[in-house]
């Protein structure tokens, strides 16, 4: 899978919320560490290497974003911030970057301080961008009062 690493696989069954458990008799999936900005293990990410668009968390809770440690490096550097689709594009790109695990969460004050994302695909971009909307302000527009005419002489 990914050259130079050194991986961890265990049987597990995922569940609906997100979350996974081990089961003996369940997938094989790839284990990947989930760190604060500060590198301390906060969760495991797990994924079915033949599906790696759908993946689990231990407990699910402690932080949306895998690459916490790239985000905090972007933002203190004011440098782009690179934004993968799944685990296994941010392990083959030697953990560059990032990878929402949860879209359920307001991403804004997380890449407030990042001065730009720079998405994988088109359709990351979108996903985003819908985030960005969903936990933004409502926007609204207030009519123009109405004017009465006003006419000029000229003289």
């Amino acid at each position: 899978m990914a050259e130079g690493f050194n991986l961890t696989a265990i049987r597990i069954a995922g569940k609906n919320d997100g979350t996974y458990a081990p089961d003996p008799h369940g997938r094989l999936a790839v284990l990947i560490p989930v760190r604060d900005r500060w590198g301390k293990i906060v969760d495991i990410v797990a994924f079915i290497q033949d599906e790696p668009e759908q993946w689990w968390c231990r407990h699910g809770d402690e932080t949306p974003i895998l690459g916490a440690q790239a985000l905090a490096h972007a933002a203190w550097e004011r440098q782009p911030l690179i934004l993968w689709e799944t685990p296994l594009q941010w392990l083959l790109q030697r953990r560059s970057g990032c990878v929402v695990l949860d879209w359920g969460v307001d991403l804004r004050p997380l890449l407030e301080d990042v001065p730009a994302v720079k998405c994988q695909s088109a359709a990351l971009r979108g996903r985003l961008q819908e985030n960005f909307l969903a936990f933004g302000p409502r926007l609204t527009a207030r009519p123009a009062p109405t004017r009465k005419k006003q006419s000029v002489r000229v003289a």
